[in-house]
């Protein structure tokens, strides 16, 4: 922490071996769905950079930039018919080597009497991101997602002790759009799903 603890940061190395792994994929035989389930191995090593700074009072922005080494160390499944599914070496399904975001809130006061109760109004807006990846288990050629940024943003009201809020918030506002799952039913069929898209919505918060 420097500068009378307005700016922090944080810095985390990390290398993890994995044993055991449970890994399957679904395919068709004789009609019939079969569901082939093998052991795995897999390594996972990178680095973490996280970021807090305060520039004046009631602004806080954040910052995280991660890099992320995850691979199959070990990973061959029996997919019948004396063939075997070998994806050792490769990358570690749904992960990004890279990834990152920004964010940044500010609170600020009311004016005068406030608003309904409301005296405070704090503004949020984010931006996350992350390099290409692949969105099955075995990097199937149908789970390959480019890398992309999405935004957030939202608009909070709060009673003096914060003991009621009211929030409106949107997240994904530019509405991009990823795959989140991809599975591949080998011999049968094959199928993605995407990201919901753009929200809109609203909460109310009480505290007891």
């Amino acid at each position: 922490e420097w500068f009378d603890h307005r700016l922090r940061l944080n810095l985390t190395l990390f290398d993890i071996k994995f044993k055991n792994l449970q890994r399957s994929i679904a395919q068709e035989q004789n009609g019939s769905l079969i569901q082939r389930t093998g052991t795995a191995q897999a390594r996972t090593k990178g680095v973490e950079l996280e970021t807090v700074l305060i520039p004046v009072e009631g602004l806080n922005i954040r910052g995280n930039l991660g890099y992320l080494d995850a691979k199959y160390s070990d990973f061959v499944i029996d997919i019948g018919n004396g063939q075997t599914l070998d994806a050792s070496g490769q990358q570690l399904g749904l992960t990004s080597k890279w990834t990152g975001g920004v964010s940044a809130d500010y609170r600020l006061a009311l004016p005068g009497n406030g608003i309904g109760g409301f005296d405070a109004v704090t503004l949020y807006a984010a931006a996350n991101g992350r390099s290409r990846y692949n969105s099955s288990q075995v990097n199937a050629p149908l789970g390959k997602q480019k890398g992309y940024v999405s935004a957030d943003a939202s608009i909070t009201f709060s009673t003096p002790d914060d003991r009621l809020a009211f929030q409106v918030y949107v997240n994904n506002a530019f509405d991009k759009r990823w795959i989140e799952l991809t599975n591949d039913l080998v011999g049968l069929t094959q199928f993605v799903q995407d990201n919901m898209g753009r929200l809109w919505a609203a909460s109310a918060t009480l505290k007891f």
